[in-house]
């Protein structure tokens, strides 16, 4: 059994094409996520509720593992790409940065509009990111997955 994106990736809610950029007018203030996070992410190690998790990597999937290894945000997007280069793209807006960092993603689109919104905390160190997100809207207090916390935590390096 391959994790869904449900199960893989709470921290998110719920292919399509990568979408091109999202540039307006010149006029019209630019929305999005700040700077440091523009970018390409790669997910290189995460747990979840206790369990450590798996991630596939290449053509060949075993049961239990993640298919979801990378994270490309651009502007005010949260793009997920599979193993198989499919996207699913996601809106996200910074909500809070203090006492931790907080983002707001949900889905404005058919296939990914039904999971609802999702927060979760963030730290930036370098070119490492880390993620933690909790059941339902309220994100987690600190960067804990212990088991029977329902929070996950992912690591993810800065690709470019």
């Amino acid at each position: 059994m391959v994790l869904s994106i449900g199960s893989c990736l709470a921290l998110l809610v719920a292919g399509t094409t990568l979408v091109p950029g999202f540039a307006g007018p010149a006029a019209q203030k630019q929305m999005g996520l700040p700077a440091e996070l523009q970018g390409v992410w790669t997910i290189v190690s995460g747990e979840a509720d206790g369990t450590k998790l798996k991630f596939a990597r290449g053509a060949d999937v075993e049961a239990g593992e993640c298919v979801f290894n990378e994270i490309i945000v651009q502007a005010d997007r949260w793009i997920i790409n599979d193993n198989w280069g499919r996207a699913s793209v996601y809106r996200a807006k910074v909500v809070a940065t203090r006492p931790v960092k907080q983002i707001r993603v949900w889905g404005d689109r058919a296939e990914t509009r039904k999971g609802g919104a999702s927060c979760f905390i963030y730290r930036l160190n370098g070119d490492e990111l880390t993620v933690c997100s909790a059941m339902g809207d309220q994100p987690p207090s600190e960067f804990s997955a212990a088991k029977g916390s329902g929070h996950m935590v992912l690591v993810l390096k800065r690709s470019n």
